[in-house]
């Protein structure tokens, strides 16, 4: 259960990705910084233009 460290490592592991390779979005803080710690980019969500800037930032958009 999020933010437990295992969760993080559980999807990497289940979807065969390394770390750095998966992006973690949250409206939950608390999640975001847990994600980060494991490996995941994260962004905290607060509005879909700041997810949209994030995105475009990492090449995904």
């Amino acid at each position: 259960v999020k933010p437990d460290p295992a969760i993080y490592q559980l999807a990497l592991s289940r979807f065969g990705l390394a770390e750095g390779e998966a992006i973690f979005i949250d409206d939950n803080l608390a999640n975001v910084e847990a994600a980060r710690a494991n490996g995941f980019h994260s962004h905290h969500f607060t509005d879909a233009g700041s997810l949209r800037s994030e995105l475009a930032i990492l090449g995904l958009l």
